[in-house]
């Protein structure tokens, strides 16, 4: 079973079950939180067997240029629903809801105040040229700064 959500197919949530650490957060990593543990419990759970599985991914294929990133969907009417605490829910992965309007993180059923932040990772992990140009050892530049003073040096190699 997942260790810090489960899934509540009669209200369509994903019910997070981990109290906030010492700092007052909740981790939730989406790969690994929602995407593994939540295809597990499928796998081993008769019972949720019976639905579609709320989440889809889309990417990690490898290209020529390196690898896309992958970004996760919770399929509608699915949505979080917060553990009942005042804390910060930090959801780590790109993740989001299948429809605009469809709130990804619900309000806590009691009086309590969960502020989500998501960290996201751009889309492509590795980027590499195929191509290797010949650089002159010494390029000279001229530039023109904000004042419009027109500057001239030189540039050495590239990184």
């Amino acid at each position: 079973m997942g260790v810090k959500l489960y899934a509540d197919t009669t209200a369509k949530q994903l019910v997070v079950t981990l109290a906030p650490d010492v700092d007052g957060r909740v981790y939730i990593n989406t790969q690994i939180d929602i995407w593994s543990d939540l295809i597990e419990d499928w796998e081993s759970t008769l019972a949720l067997r019976k639905f579609y599985f709320p989440v889809i991914a889309i990417g990690g294929q490898t290209i020529s240029t390196g690898k896309l990133g992958t970004s996760y969907v919770l399929l509608d009417p699915w949505q979080i629903a917060p553990y009942e605490a005042d804390h910060e829910m930090v959801i780590d992965g790109n993740f989001a809801t299948e429809l605009e309007e469809t709130l990804l993180v619900l309000p806590t059923v009691g009086a309590y105040t969960v502020s989500a932040k998501f960290k996201v990772s751009t889309l492509v992990e590795v980027v590499e040229c195929g191509v290797e140009a010949a650089v002159p050892p010494l390029l000279k530049v001229k530039v023109r700064d904000d004042l419009g003073v027109v500057r001239t040096g030189t540039v050495t190699g590239l990184t």
